[in-house]
């Protein structure tokens, strides 16, 4: 059996449930994912396949232009393909080397589900809020956020400048977590290359995604924006806040229940970012979490 899942970080771990599900059903037979080079080590962190190959690998450039079939592709698999569904050219030579095809997409823009449920429901089975969230859950082994300086991980970045929290209510809710003796770690990639780092905080700058892994499995407390490492946050079930715009966090929100949502009013929405909620209301947030007891 062969999964292929194109999205990015995010959509990834929204589908974990529903790649949990088809592990279930086909436990017999032995399944493949196929995911994008840069998530290969996260998704076979998160044990929902017996292997996982690089959508990226020259092997399929080869069958995707018309020829044989990557080593690790099994023969006439059944295939679950969120890849190429809008493609007929895709779709017809992925289906040459497949008994049988079911082509999916990967979800995008609004609608009435939450992304993981809607994941789910594409292959057949309606999950709760309830179920969904352990679905999406990854081991991360022995929390050490107890050990040492509690520390706080904060992401200002996220795919579109809308999406992003005004930097000064990160800047103040640095500052509260600092006056009361705990460590900030400011996480910072590709799009957030205009942001100057945290004042008095360590940053971490392009870092690769196991190092993600690493600083959020050790943080005490998490604070971002719609983004792929607020989700990443979710499903190694560290707690804190994820800050939401013009984003549905109905929708949109991470597979936790320990990261609080809080989400700005439309008219605090910008083309550059929004400005509420205001930071207090954050640090309330934080400062009701358990976690805090290391401070």
């Amino acid at each position: 059996m062969v999964v292929l899942f194109a999205g990015a970080l995010g959509d990834l771990l929204l589908a974990l449930p529903a790649l949990r599900v088809l592990r279930r059903r086909h436990q017999r037979q032995r399944l493949v994912l196929g995911v994008r080079a840069p998530l290969v080590a996260l998704a076979r962190r998160a044990a929902c396949a017996d292997g996982v190959a690089a959508l990226d690998e020259p092997s399929m450039a080869v069958l995707l232009g018309g020829g044989g079939a990557p080593a690790w592709w099994p023969e006439q698999p059944m295939l679950y393909s969120w890849f190429g569904a809008d493609d007929a050219d895709v779709r017809r030579r992925l289906a040459a080397h497949a008994a049988d095809v079911s082509f999916l997409r990967v979800e995008r823009g609004e609608g009435t589900p939450h992304a993981a449920g809607a994941y789910a429901a594409a292959v057949g089975v309606s999950l709760s809020w309830e179920e969904l969230v352990p679905l999406g859950r990854i081991p991360h082994g022995e929390q050490v956020a107890t050990r040492g300086v509690p520390q706080l991980v904060v992401h200002r970045g996220a795919g579109a400048a809308a999406k992003r929290w005004d930097a000064e209510g990160f800047a103040e809710v640095a500052g509260w977590w600092r006056a009361r003796g705990g460590e900030v770690v400011d996480l910072l990639g590709p799009a957030e290359e205009s942001l100057a780092p945290l004042p008095d905080a360590r940053t971490l700058r392009d870092v690769s995604l196991a190092e993600v892994v690493e600083a959020l499995a050790g943080a005490a407390a998490y604070v971002g924006n719609d983004s792929g490492p607020s989700h990443l946050a979710g499903a190694l079930g560290i707690a804190g806040v994820v800050l939401f715009g013009p984003t549905d966090p109905a929708r949109w929100r991470p597979l936790s229940a320990r990261l609080d949502v809080r989400r700005a009013p439309a008219d605090a929405w910008m083309p550059d970012g929004f400005r509420l909620p205001p930071a207090r209301d954050v640090v309330r947030s934080l400062a009701r979490g358990a976690y805090l007891d290391t401070l």
